[in-house]
């Protein structure tokens, strides 16, 4: 991958860091909120939704840790802090993070959105 697509994607998956953007706006943090459909059981979602961490694990160093259907992920990109949770529902996968701020809201909001929605995806299969 060229720089400039490694710099996308790790833009893209930001979802904290924004407090830089709001400074001395004095208010609290807002969350950036994504959620996507899916139609396998609860627990086939949660094991694609491990394989989508799986991989960001492998590519960004980004850690995940479950407790129950709820995940909670954390790691730098490019050092940049990552801090969100993603629920498993039984018809959908999403959740909050910190929102990156205006400039990177819609980026990063695309970026894990269409993540959830590949790895959704009844004919996605891990290469």
């Amino acid at each position: 991958m060229n720089s400039s697509v490694l710099r996308a994607i790790a833009l893209g998956i930001v979802l904290a860091g924004g407090a830089a953007f709001a400074e001395g706006s004095g208010a609290a943090s807002e969350k950036l909120h994504f959620d996507v459909e899916h139609h396998f059981s609860k627990a086939d979602a949660r094991a694609r939704t491990q394989m989508l961490f799986d991989y960001w694990r492998k590519a960004f160093g980004v850690v995940s840790t479950w407790s129950g259907d709820r995940a909670y992920i954390a790691g730098k990109v490019m050092g940049i802090e990552i801090n969100a949770v993603l629920v498993v529902t039984d018809s959908s996968v999403g959740g909050d993070g910190d929102d990156p701020g205006l400039l990177m809201r819609s980026l990063a909001r695309s970026y894990i959105t269409k993540k959830l929605q590949k790895y959704m995806h009844p004919q996605y299969e891990e290469p």
